[in-house]
């Protein structure tokens, strides 16, 4: 819709097309002023010219339809209404409140930022601000791009680099430029200088504690997991988790790697060690998932019972995604429930990876112990794991497809249980350093099919 914007309108002699400018000499050589007459009857003062008063109708025509369109409605930001006399400093006040001029999309790859703002800044100036949408999360030190003008660094406050995972694709990052590098805004996430420990509780905590103490604990893993991920940057240190004696209801899941981790072992969910049973996660719906790494997600997890509920079935420790890894301690592993497919202990998918470091006792059944598929991989080295009573597997203890691998070596499995050995299929692999067909436990043999190896 054409709206005639502060024009002449109707007055004798309006035009529909901005005539050429007709004035002589140098425009815009030297500033100029007006003046006025030094008598009414001398007609010396400076002549309005219809060009000079045309300048200014488009000036503030521009102004008023700087903001465009909304996207829902496609009608302008700025009603036009020439009886308003507001609309300059509305058109001033929805383009600081929108926030165009300084918004842009990153165009670049990881660790280069590339965004083009509109209009183009013609300099960096100490105080500029930005907000970009981010199309990779960063790895360590990144640098940005405005509209040619070269790269500056993006850094915490104090000048110190980004040391991985600061935001996630997608995100919409604020940043200030100090005059040297851009420094992120500060939204409220802490740059550890120490490692540091957090506690839940599941019997006298609060998730609207702070997690900080003993007696402040939060109340969930999931909590405790969401917040660390929020509102840390490890800078390379650790942190704790101290999961205090008590029955939890659900786990913990985490996806992507946390700002500034340097790997699973940065990140740790203690529970009880010495005696796993004295903390165990209750699964009571069926795909429920005691601890899950997704997306690269890494962390270590230690002293759990673990146990499907009411004869639904999920898993223990599950990874999925490239990067992604669990590193899994001392454990009780209870039923885990059976449904096709589904219901398994521990089970790595997609290129991820779960490491079972420590010994470990199994109570309960379900599909199987040790899962992985799509080149996912599970290793266990120097291990004892005990079987309590004769737990049943339906598809097998240990089961490895499409090109999933499982890594065993000088590992004893003490018990017995009911069920195939392994089953590999799709070129899943178990390798076993020369151990024998009979290493892991089951009233059956092992089986392969196309392709699955067992060395």
């Amino acid at each position: 819709m054409s709206y005639d914007l502060l024009g002449p309108s109707n007055a004798p002699n309006a035009v529909t097309a901005r005539p050429d400018d007709t004035r002589s000499g140098s425009v815009g050589a030297a500033d100029t002023w007006f003046k006025d007459c030094t008598s009414a009857a001398a007609g010396d003062g400076t002549k309005v010219l219809a060009a000079w008063l045309n300048g200014i109708l488009g000036q503030v025509r521009n102004a008023i339809r700087g903001n465009g369109n909304t996207a829902t409605t496609s009608q302008p930001v700025v009603t036009e209404n020439d009886a308003n006399d507001s609309m300059l400093l509305n058109a001033m006040q929805h383009l600081i409140q929108r926030g165009q001029p300084n918004y842009g999309v990153d165009t670049g790859t990881a660790g280069s930022v590339v965004v083009t703002l509109s209009p183009a800044p013609p300099e960096y100036k100490a105080g500029m601000h930005l907000r970009v949408k981010m199309a990779y999360p960063p790895a360590g030190p990144t640098v940005i791009n405005c509209n040619g003008l070269g790269f500056k660094s993006i850094v915490h406050s104090g000048g110190v680099a980004l040391s991985g995972s600061e935001w996630k694709a997608g995100d919409v990052v604020e940043m200030n430029f100090d005059g040297t590098n851009f420094q992120i805004v500060n939204s409220g996430v802490t740059v550890l200088a120490t490692n540091t420990s957090y506690y839940v509780n599941p019997s006298t905590g609060s998730d609207s504690n702070n997690g900080l103490t003993a007696g402040t604990a939060w109340s969930t893993l999931q909590h405790a997991a969401n917040w660390i991920q929020k509102n840390l940057d490890f800078a390379g240190y650790t942190v704790t988790v101290y999961c205090a004696d008590g029955t939890y209801t659900a786990g913990a899941s985490l996806n992507g790697l946390c700002r500034g981790q340097t790997g699973p072992s940065s990140l740790l969910f203690q529970g009880n060690h010495a005696t796993p049973t004295n903390c165990p996660i209750q699964l009571s719906s069926s795909g429920q998932i005691a601890f899950n790494a997704v997306n690269g997600a890494q962390f270590s997890a230690d002293g759990f019972y673990t146990l499907n509920m009411g004869g639904t079935y999920g898993q223990h420790i599950n990874t999925y995604g490239a990067g992604s890894i669990i590193q899994g301690g001392a454990w009780n592993f209870g039923p885990c429930g059976s449904s096709g497919l589904s219901g398994g202990h521990v089970e790595a998918a997609a290129g991820s990876t779960i490491y079972l470091n420590s010994n470990y006792t199994i109570s309960g059944g379900g599909n199987a112990h040790i899962v992985t598929s799509s080149a996912g991989q599970i290793s266990a080295a120097g291990l004892t794991v005990t079987v309590t009573g004769t737990p049943a597997f339906t598809v097998a203890f240990a089961s490895a497809q499409f090109c999933g691998s499982i890594f065993v070596q000088g590992s004893t499995y003490v018990g017995a249980v009911t069920g195939s050995r392994y089953y590999l299929n799709a070129n899943g692999v178990i390798w076993t350093n020369g151990a024998g067909v009979n290493l892991f436990p089951g009233s059956t043999a092992g089986t392969t099919a196309s392709g699955g190896q067992y060395l």
